[in-house]
């Protein structure tokens, strides 16, 4: 036990010198992310096929296929713990178009895009990406470098690109547009929206009763009614509707003008006036104040908030590997030993742990050959914990079946792969899985998925983990503590690379 009462001091040194004397427990913050997160990747996710109903956090890239994020379900009761987190976060980039979604979480339930204040869906990638279908209305999707792909963005929808977007983007009404580079494309459609580019815009076709703010210059400007239009730069030709204001810092061309319109230009303004005011060489004053060039979005800062999760998830699964029970659970082998049945037993009940929890431990890889395994608990609530340990490099192959209605008691168990760094999973999985350490391949899961790396071949259920955490105790961080966190727990993942975690059975 040696090592791992290590690596549990130097958790908890971690945490003392990244905070003042209150007790922040990390552990508990990271079973807090088990229960609002459906999937936790610290590294990068490979997307061979299938979905993410819950939310989704990588900390590194995303590649491989196309996939649905946030799809929801109400199946036999399956939940989350509604929060302020993105339904999507990317630490690194994304090599594929992505499909977010406001899916029902239950009849009368939370959606699992609630997002914050907006109660809508969110993403934040702190790279790049090609495109992302908005399956819903609302949210908020902050993208800290390019995309490439042409976009179509839903009603009432905050897009904010730090980067360019190397396309164009189809907008619906009350849409909030900030892009810190150019737009290499059409801005088309969408009414009463507000449009941020720092850079350059090929055409500039938004709809009536609109704003843009461009910082750099206007290829084509295709104007409506009763737009607002500034352009630190120039504008190379366009159509001014019914009600405009038009600002240049510099020349404008070829621009159709109509009644109701009116233009100041730093420079010339040539074309058709139809009854609109032109002036040209105009001296930008208190009154009629001069194009502004906006600021750039800030990017999302994914990365640190996956260091922060990293050392979190790791501090629970060494929390609950130091677990000892008062009432010792038992797990009995029928059916020629192809069957093993869990049979929990409440332990460790008392005044700071009221429900108390269920504890198994797995020493060998050897158990997980038999067929099938069946949860036998006193009752729904009561919070399991199933650790395996001495694993270690060895290949963890997990083709179990899981039966007699195991998924409904999903949401309180978890399996904390303590050391293993390889696990395969061909069957449906029920429970959450933490295994910080590992590179998990898996088919279907049922509950929370925490691993280093992760290559889903199919779904990821809702059904995280909704137990207590009595056994666990501390203060939640707040997110403002984050940073001072990190602090402390560099020290972990300096240890973390150099010794893996081994321990004894």
């Amino acid at each position: 036990m040696r090592r791992q009462s290590i690596h549990i001091a130097l958790l908890a040194a971690a945490a003392a010198i990244a905070m003042p004397a209150q007790a922040v427990t990390p552990a508990r913050a990271g079973l807090q992310a088990m229960r609002e997160l459906n999937l936790i990747v610290l590294g990068d996710l490979v997307i061979h096929g299938g979905e993410v109903e819950g939310k989704a956090f990588v900390g590194g890239n995303v590649s491989g296929n196309s996939s649905q994020i946030g799809i929801g379900s109400s199946a036999n009761g399956q939940r989350f713990t509604a929060s302020g987190r993105a339904t999507l976060s990317v630490g690194g980039s994304v090599s594929q178009n992505l499909n977010i979604n406001n899916g029902a979480n239950g009849t009368g339930g939370a959606r699992v895009g609630d997002f914050g204040s907006q109660n809508a869906y969110g993403v934040a990638i702190q790279g790049n990406v090609p495109g992302i279908n908005f399956n819903s209305t609302g949210g908020t999707a902050r993208i800290g470098g390019n995309i490439s792909n042409n976009l179509n963005v839903g009603q009432g929808t905050t897009l904010e690109v730090t980067g360019s977007l190397q396309n164009g983007v189809n907008l619906s009404d009350n849409v909030t547009l900030k892009v810190g580079g150019s737009v290499n494309g059409n801005i088309n459609g969408g009414q009463n929206t507000n449009v941020q580019v720092r850079g350059n815009v090929g055409n500039l076709g938004f709809g009536s009763g609109g704003t843009a703010t461009i910082g750099g210059s206007v290829g084509q400007l295709s104007g409506s009614n009763n737009q607002t239009v500034s352009v630190a730069g120039s504008i190379g030709s366009g159509n001014a509707g019914s009600g405009i204001t038009i600002k240049a810092g510099g020349s404008i061309s070829n621009l159709n003008g109509s009644n109701g319109v009116t233009v100041y230009a730093g420079g010339s303004i040539s074309g058709n006036r139809n009854g609109a005011s032109f002036n040209s060489n105009y001296s930008f004053n208190a009154m009629v104040p001069a194009p502004v060039v906006p600021n750039a979005p800030t990017a999302p800062a994914i990365t640190a908030e996956a260091a922060v999760l990293s050392a979190n998830v790791l501090a629970l699964s060494s929390s609950l590997a130091s677990l000892v029970a008062t009432s010792p659970s038992s797990i009995s082998l029928s059916n020629n030993n192809q069957r093993a049945t869990f049979n929990a037993v409440a332990s460790n009940v008392g005044p700071a742990n009221p429900t108390g929890f269920a504890l198994f431990e797995i020493t060998s890889a050897s158990f997980f050959n038999v067929q099938e395994f069946s949860y036998n608990f006193p009752n729904t609530t009561l919070p399991v914990i199933i650790n395996v340990r001495n694993i270690g490099n060895t290949t963890l192959n997990i083709n179990t079946n899981f039966i007699n209605n195991a998924r409904a008691n999903n949401q309180q168990v978890i399996w904390n792969f303590i050391d293993a760094t390889s696990i395969n999973i061909g069957r449906q999985f029920q429970g959450s899985i933490l295994a910080p350490l590992a590179s998990i391949t898996a088919h279907v899961v049922e509950g929370s998925v925490v691993a280093r790396h992760y290559a889903m071949r199919d779904e990821v259920h809702l059904g995280t983990y909704q137990g207590n955490d009595f056994m666990i105790g501390g203060v939640v961080p707040e997110p403002s503590s984050w940073a001072m966190l990190l602090a402390g727990f560099g020290l972990i993942g300096a240890t973390l690379r150099r010794r893996r975690m081994a321990v004894s059975a």
